[in-house]
């Protein structure tokens, strides 16, 4: 979809969800007025919404208008301050095993774990990563500090997967809280997983990651 803001400029979003667009072709569209849904639609590996901005027919960044090079900075044409993260975490979770990366693009549940399973496996779902970049695990159990380590980014990717796991070495996993942290040049974007909802005591049967509530700092 299209809108032709006059002037020479057009916006298009792509990828929106199947039958939920809620505009026609030639009607007017007023500011903040909705136009439809984020889907995974066309060739979309995950569901996002694909912006385009153009003026007199030429592509140009939002964030940086007239920018010689692409990640230079330069004039912003919001009319509201949006900030930029160039990378950061789409999902985590956990599992017996590394999950599938089809399954994860898929959107598979992949987010609880047996108190039992011989094995934990704490998985990320990262977009946008950067050669250099660097992903820290802190998993936090009943009795104190389970699992903390950071792994080094070698490659630059669009979408990946990152995890680390331990076998089970006890009656079970008493985990409570789990940090993701992905760091660029010193600055964290991370999620927290709670195991709250299963009580975080020895005598839950399922240990389940939620994670809504993302850290205020961004790249």
């Amino acid at each position: 979809m299209a809108i032709d803001h006059a002037e020479g400029w057009q916006t298009q979003y792509c990828h929106l969800r199947k039958g939920s667009v809620l505009v026609q072709p030639g009607q007017s569209v007023a500011l903040g007025q909705p136009l439809g849904l984020i889907g995974q639609s066309g060739m979309a590996e995950f569901p996002h919404m694909h912006l385009s901005v153009r003026h007199n027919g030429v592509e140009v960044d939002p964030f940086a208008i007239g920018a010689p090079r692409c990640g230079e900075r330069a004039d912003e044409i919001w009319a509201q301050n949006i900030p930029y993260a160039a990378g950061g975490i789409l999902q985590v979770g956990f599992a017996d095993r590394v999950p599938e990366f089809d399954g994860v693009k898929a959107g598979m549940s992949l987010d609880s774990l047996p108190q039992q399973a011989p094995g934990l496996v704490a998985w990320a779902y990262l977009y946008g990563t950067r050669a250099g970049d660097e992903i820290r695990f802190e998993i936090t159990g009943i009795v104190g500090e389970f699992l903390s380590e950071t792994l080094a980014l070698e490659r630059t990717q669009a979408l990946s997967i990152r995890a680390l796991g331990r076998k089970l070495r006890g009656d079970g996993w008493p985990l409570k809280r789990f940090q993701l942290l992905l760091n660029r040049q010193g600055f964290p974007r991370g999620l927290v997983c709670d195991s709250s909802c299963s009580g975080g005591s020895r005598d839950a049967q399922t240990l389940v990651c939620r994670y809504s509530r993302p850290l205020p700092e961004a790249f």
